[in-house]
């Protein structure tokens, strides 16, 4: 019981898995963006918001601020599929639905020092999502409800070096929260888990310009480690144990390409790998002796997202775009769980902007997420065999502003 409720604390954070991005990374930073599936955000220059994605596009921007919201709108049914027995804890409700609509913001501000330097700051929830499958659930031994939140805050510099090349370096704090409800017994005996902890890193960025119509661009983001400090209660834990963990998230590399078949037509295409392998075991330890309590295995394996993509502009400051985004699952069906009930997933989107005024730009974009069905068949370390289908799919709605003063 020990080790299952411990192994439920450190592997908490995964519970964004199988409702936006593959893994758990939130992607919606970019209302532009979205609109065409991220495709070549490393080389576009989308305003504001390429102070998160590459901050070498900020490079030339007029002093402005962006904001965006993305309402992330999951359709996710879970079904027992031969779980039974002891390994249900008591749960009785065999189908359920555990994810409802959450909002993701952003906000970036990009300030010009010279005609060929700027300094940037981007603000977001790039990790993160809850699910809440109910104290009487199938799946209460492997997972009751979930919660976390991630907050990062970057900031940048970028110099245009050569008059075809910008370069960018920017600093990365993370901040995360946690909190799990797990069963530890027949309903009404539960335990919850709650942590948080703050991680550092860096981004570095560059765009080049091949030619007066193509342009390709790369950033990489380091992988981070989250120094997670938390207390079980509940249960066999009564008022309170506490335990440290290392949740490492993953190193990111994109590559993008951009490029004007005409004077209002742009194409962009990207790949992006995520180190996701580094979260392939996570360990909580004493915080006082340093000894292991339990090691949870994920085996979370890299990945390699592609996306396709174009924008035209109409006239009158009316921009159209459009795109599509195949995004590969890092989990394997021996180690998902209900908390992670992530599958391959491609998405297709389409957005628009228009300029209000000089000043301000209205940007929109509409995105629906095609899932693979997903198979949950795991051996939690308390001995329970959790079976379950999964059938998902997503919708998001990005609007957003930009603001140049």
């Amino acid at each position: 019981m020990r080790k299952r409720i411990l192994a439920a604390a450190v592997t908490a954070a995964t519970l964004a898995s199988g409702v936006q991005a593959a893994g758990f990374y939130l992607k919606e930073q970019s209302v532009v963006g979205q609109g065409r599936a991220f495709a070549g955000s490393a080389a576009g220059t989308d305003g504001a918001s390429a102070a998160y994605f590459n901050p070498a596009g900020t490079v030339g921007l007029d002093r402005q601020v962006e904001v965006g919201v993305h309402l992330i709108s999951p359709d996710v049914t879970v079904t027992n599929n031969g779980t039974a027995g002891g390994n249900t804890g008591g749960g009785t409700i065999n189908t359920i639905k555990p994810y409802e609509a959450k909002p993701v913001p952003n906000f970036h501000f990009v300030n010009p020092l010279d005609e060929s330097t700027s300094i940037s700051v981007a603000i977001g929830a790039p990790y993160g999502f809850s699910n809440d499958y109910g104290i009487n659930a199938f799946s209460r031994l492997d997972n009751v409800k979930v919660d976390l939140a991630t907050i990062e805050l970057s900031a940048s510099i970028a110099k245009q070096i050569t008059e075809e090349t910008a370069l960018s370096f920017g600093l990365v704090y993370q901040s995360m929260d946690v909190e799990q409800v797990f069963g530890a017994g027949a309903p009404g005996t539960e335990t919850t888990q709650a942590g948080d902890g703050t991680a550092t890193g860096f981004v570095i960025g560059v765009q080049h310009a091949i030619s007066d119509a193509t342009k390709i661009g790369a950033s990489y983001r380091t992988q981070n480690t989250v120094e997670l400090s938390g207390t079980l209660s509940g249960g066999s834990f009564g008022a309170g144990v506490s335990f440290d963990a290392d949740f490492e998230l993953p190193s990111i590399f994109a590559i993008g390409l951009q490029h004007n078949v005409s004077d209002r037509t742009r194409a962009y295409v990207d790949a992006t790998y995520y180190g996701w392998s580094a979260y392939e075991r996570l360990t909580a330890v004493s915080p006082t002796s340093g000894t292991p309590i339990v090691s949870a295995t994920n085996n979370y394996n890299d990945t390699i997202s592609f996306g396709l993509g174009a924008e035209h502009d109409y006239g009158n400051g009316l921009t159209v775009r459009a795109g599509i985004h195949i995004d590969p699952t890092p989990t394997n069906d021996t180690d998902r769980s209900t908390s992670t009930p992530d599958s391959d997933r491609t998405w297709l989107a389409t957005g628009f902007s228009k300029e209000m005024s000089e000043d301000l730009i209205f940007d929109a974009a509409l995105t629906h997420i095609i899932a693979d069905d997903g198979k949950i068949n795991k051996t939690t370390l308390g001995g329970a065999q959790v079976q379950a289908n999964v059938e998902s799919s997503v919708n998001i709605l990005s609007l957003g502003l930009r603001y140049k003063f």
